[in-house]
């Protein structure tokens, strides 16, 4: 299960939000699009947790005009059990190159109170733009009010252990759209919290939540 991928009020131009309820009949036009090129913008988190190590999935997500390279994820692949910063947080891209990220350029959502629950269970990571060029996942605002996502969703994600190089992809059904959820048959395990949760979206493989729960979960 994943958290959708909503766009905070204060971030949304005014004129989008006259097209809001237009939005919750968009069907998906599910056309073939290219999972091997999206692997590009996957980013694969290390850190430790309460003094254990770990480790997750972001993204880098296509935001135009902006100024950074912007990095989605789970909100709690950085914050502890106990809502504490998690340490020695660095991002490893595909290309080999190792960040050492600093919380100050973090964003945890202030209603995130912990992994129990997926309210603001998501994270943005601000970076150089040199770090990581023009590279990023398109994702859909008109997807994040739809009520329903007919064919395959994807998710592309690190397994723990997995080598930086070498995210993998799950597919499945989905099953349910809630408001701030979307329910999906698709096998997901340890080092998925905050991979992409993807459609093929107009010819473009498309981001609409980021993975937060453990299979058990998921599939019910």
């Amino acid at each position: 299960m994943s958290a959708r991928l909503h766009i905070p009020d204060e971030l949304v131009h005014p004129g989008w939000k006259d097209h809001q309820e237009a939005a919750d009949n968009v069907i998906p036009n599910l056309i073939s699009g290219s999972l091997e090129a999206e692997k590009d913008s996957m980013v694969r988190l290390e850190f430790a947790n309460d003094g254990q190590p770990s480790s997750g999935t972001a993204f880098i997500v296509k935001i135009p005009g902006s100024k950074k390279t912007v990095i989605l994820t789970a909100a709690h692949n950085l914050r502890s059990s106990t809502l504490k910063p998690t340490t020695n947080l660095q991002a490893v891209f595909r290309d080999g190159k190792i960040v050492a990220l600093d919380h100050a350029t973090c964003y945890v959502p202030p209603e995130y109170k912990g992994s129990d629950s997926s309210i603001g269970d998501w994270a943005a990571i601000f970076l150089d733009k040199s770090i990581h060029g023009d590279k990023g996942l398109n994702f859909s605002l008109a997807l994040s009010y739809t009520e329903k996502i007919q064919g395959e969703v994807s998710v592309i994600a690190y397994r723990d252990p997995t080598p930086a190089y070498s995210p993998e992809i799950a597919s499945g059904r989905c099953k349910t759209c809630f408001e701030e959820q979307v329910e999906y048959l698709a096998k997901t395990e340890q080092g998925n919290s905050g991979a992409p949760v993807c459609v093929a979206y107009r010819g473009y493989m498309t981001v609409i939540a980021i993975q937060y729960v453990t299979p058990s979960i998921l599939i019910r």
